[in-house]
Order: structure tokens, then sequence, then C-alpha cells
């Protein structure tokens, strides 16, 4: 790596670490919530939180215009503190009346919309809780995108590790304590989210104002548009599936899935996920286009491997921790896990893949290439979804991530090419291979025994512990425990 390669790893793993503390903290959270929740929600109460969750997804690619990642280019993109605060205040008053166009709706069809995704026009106080989340979520991402931007990941992280506690304590009052049931879970997601919301615009109304400007709008808008089809597509990609349950399965098998999905798709929520909220407003930054490729490459190589290093002892150990964690009812979930998991590794590759799109403004190009994946997703689902359920939408998934990563790096090609050893990529299919054997051994339902997988799951881990490091970093590492060795 040359200096400003290791100098660029350097900011990105720190600010990364911080990001990561609060990130842990919200999936550590959602964990130490299911073993209370599960006693207390049937397996169809957790389909009408994913049916809830999806449709929140879903609204949240469609208000706010994806300005806020438009945002943080054109705040980069200038040191005019002046402009600086008319495109912050120019974001936040649309934001703020896109979301609500879109969270109106909600809110005044609950009922009717209950009935047709839910079948129970009862249950229209959680798509009206869905409501207040949708517009609390969105307007929060302004403020937010201004202090990632500013590399203030301490504030940022310190912000929503606050709104996280209140969200916890009114969750387990609400559902445990008074037993208000789904409607408990998302009461508390609403009411934590409208105070934090309210805290920090009132930080970035004082700081910046609270003035729009039609030309910034405009500007900003252009460059966002192509996202918002791309957001749907990618709503699409990680939740159709959701609704392909209403029509070939059933609420049950949907909460089963639910649980399996929230635990396999975690290491990636919680390492990519900080990751990216330093990735791009780094890479924009960069002015120099050979670092940009380096950068890049490294970070295609690095990032897909450390994320199969920190998912492989859930993957191997998914059986007891579902176990652990669940109620009896939900046991089953854990052969869904390592797929899921499988399926985001190579989510994350295509996240580094796409960067290209972003750095030189070719967004419109996101949609067309998830658009593929989303058909191979949809039709091994209407395939497998009937005959295996849950299992057969994680085996789904893992289909279309493969697919999204191969048109993605045939179109990135075209627009900067990045030399990425594969070799290194490649690499990681035996340890990943092992632990599947592991998992699914013949027609037997039943893993190998503990012992055998905490066995691959120690070389697995060895295995790509060393791949991680290229073989100058090595030979680097090992200079160096000699040099201590021979210290007296």
């Amino acid at each position: 790596m040359t200096g400003s390669s290791r100098s660029a790893f350097s900011i990105l793993s720190g600010h990364t670490l911080i990001y990561l503390v609060g990130s842990l903290g919200a999936k550590l959270a959602a964990f130490l919530l299911l073993p209370l929740f599960t006693p207390l929600l049937t397996r169809s109460e957790y389909g009408i939180l994913e049916m809830t969750d999806s449709t929140i997804a879903l609204l949240l690619q469609l208000t706010g215009f994806q300005l806020d990642a438009a945002l943080t280019r054109a705040y980069l993109g200038t040191d005019d503190g002046d402009r600086r605060r008319r495109i912050v205040s120019t974001a936040f008053l649309a934001v703020i009346g896109l979301t609500t166009l879109a969270a109106l709706p909600l809110a005044l069809l609950a009922r009717p919309l209950a009935e047709l995704l839910l079948d129970d026009p009862s249950q229209a106080a959680p798509l009206r809780y869905a409501a207040l989340i949708l517009v609390a979520i969105v307007v929060a991402e302004v403020p937010l995108a201004v202090l990632k931007a500013e590399r203030r990941s301490v504030e940022a992280t310190g912000w929503q590790l606050v709104r996280l506690v209140v969200e916890l304590v009114l969750k387990i009052v609400f559902v445990v304590s008074c037993g208000f049931g789904v409607a408990g879970v998302l009461a508390g997601q609403a009411i934590a989210g409208v105070a934090f919301l309210l805290g920090i615009a009132a930080w970035l109304v004082m700081r910046f104002g609270c003035a729009f400007d039609r030309g910034e709008f405009l500007a900003m808008a252009k460059y966002s548009a192509p996202m918002v089809f791309a957001g749907l597509c990618q709503f699409a990609l990680h939740s159709s599936d959701r609704y392909l349950f209403r029509a070939f399965s059933n609420l049950d098998e949907l909460g089963l899935y639910g649980v399996a999905y929230k635990l396999g798709y975690a290491p990636t929520g919680v390492l990519l996920g900080a990751f990216l909220l330093v990735w791009y407003p780094y890479v924009f930054s960069l002015r120099d286009p050979e670092e940009r490729r380096r950068l890049i490459a490294r970070a295609s190589e690095f990032v897909p491997s450390l994320l199969v290093l920190a998912t492989l002892p859930l993957v191997l150990l998914a059986p007891e921790l579902v176990a652990w964690l669940t109620d009896e009812k939900f046991h089953a979930a854990w052969r869904s896990v390592p797929v899921v998991a499988f399926a985001y590794g190579f989510w994350a590759l295509f996240q580094m893949l796409q960067t290209p799109f972003y750095v030189h403004g070719k967004t419109a190009r996101t949609p067309r290439i998830t658009l593929i994946a989303i058909a191979v997703n949809v039709c091994a689902n209407i395939v497998l979804l009937p005959r295996l359920g849950g299992f057969g939408a994680a085996l789904s998934t893992v289909l279309a991530m493969i697919v999204l990563c191969f048109v993605a790096r045939r179109e990135a090609e075209r627009i900067e090419p990045i030399a990425i050893a594969w070799t290194r990529l490649l690499a990681l299919i035996p340890p990943c291979a092992a632990a599947a054997l592991a998992l699914y051994p013949g027609t037997t339902t039943a893993p190998t025994s503990l012992l055998v997988r905490c066995l691959v799951l120690l070389l697995a881990l060895l295995w790509i512990g060393v791949l991680l490091l290229r073989s100058t970093e090595l030979q680097s590492l090992l200079a160096h425990l000699r040099r201590r060795g021979a210290s007296p």
C-alpha cells in the first residue's frame, strides 16, 4: 500500500470504528429484545412487523427524494460557507415537504391498507405508527448527513445512541409491562424517533437557518432523481420477497423468515453499514483518480473478506444462537440464517463495485443493474418459496446478489477500470464451502456436532485472517515479530 492509501484506510477505519459503536448498539438491542419479545408475540405477529417494516422501507425510498446523498456531494463540493448554508437548509425544507406528502396517506388510509397488506383492518395502528417513524427517520437524515460529511462521527453516533436507549426502554415498557404487542413495538420506535428528530433538527436550524433556494434544490434533485428509482429497485431486491409470502406462503412463515433475516443480516448491517457512512464522503473528497482507483480496489478485496471473517462465527453457531435468543416456536429459523448471511457478503462486494457510478455521477446505471437482479430474485422465489418457505427465499437472495455483482463489475469497468485481485476473493470459497458442509451434511436436517463446527470455524478464521494480509503486509508483520523476539 502507498502512503496515501495507508492514510486513507487510517481515516476510514477510525471513523468506521466510531460508527460501528452505534451500529453494534442497535443490533445488540435488537438481539436482546428477541428473548423478551418472542415468547409474547406469535409468528404471525412477527410477520406483521416484517410487513410493516417493509412498507416503511418502501416509503423511505420514495420520500426525501434521496436528497441526503446529493446534500453530501454538494456540501463537500464547495468551501463557501453561505452556499453550504443554502444547501443544507434547502435540503431540510424539501425533505420535510416530501416526507409529509408520503406519510399523510399512510396515516389516513391505514385501515384499508391494513386489510390489503395484513388481511386485518383492525391492524391499522401499526401503519399509523409507521407514518410517524417514516417522518422521523427521513427528516433526521439531513442533519446526520451534515455531521457525516464533516467527519463528526462522535456527534453523529452520540445522537443515535441516545435515541436507541430511549427506544429500547419504551419498547420494553409497552410490550413487556403493558402488553401492547405489535403496536407497542412500533409506538416505542415512533416516540423515540420523533423526540430525536426534534432535538437534532433544532441544532440544524440554529446553525444553518431555514431558507429555501430553488436553484440548489433543482441541482440536488437532478443528481438524486435517478437514485430514487435506484432506491426502489434496491428495496425490491431486499424486501419484495416479504410481499411474495402473501401470495405463495403466509404470515406465520414470514415471521419465521423475519427472525432468520434479522440474524443473518446483522454482521452486514453492523460492519458494512458503519463503513459506508464514511466511505462515500471520503471517496467524494479524493481528487487524484489514481489514488481513488487504488483505494476502491483495496476496499473491494478487504471489505468482503472482513465481513466473511466476522460472519462465520454466527453462521456456524446459528442453531445454538437461535435457540438461545428465541422462543421454541422460532427455533427452525436457524436454517435460513447462514444463507442470508452468505448473500450479504456479495452485497458488500457490490457496494464497492458500484462506487464509480456515484463518483462520476452515473447513478442512472444502478437501477438498470438492480432490475436484472430483481428479476432473478422474483423468479427464484416463485419457484422456491412454495416448496422451501423461508429457506427458499434466502436461496433466491443469494442468486440475486451473485448476479448483481457480476453485472455491476461489467458496467463499472466501462466507467473506471479497477484492478481488483480476484484471487483473494476466490480464496474465500473454501472456508465458506466447509461451513456449508458442516451445517447441511447430506440429507439429514441436523448440522454436524458442535465440536466439529467449532473446529471448522477455527480453521476458517485462520485461513481468512492470513488472507486479509497481503504478502508484503504479512512479511512486515513477521519481521516485526522477529524483532520483538530478538529484543532482550
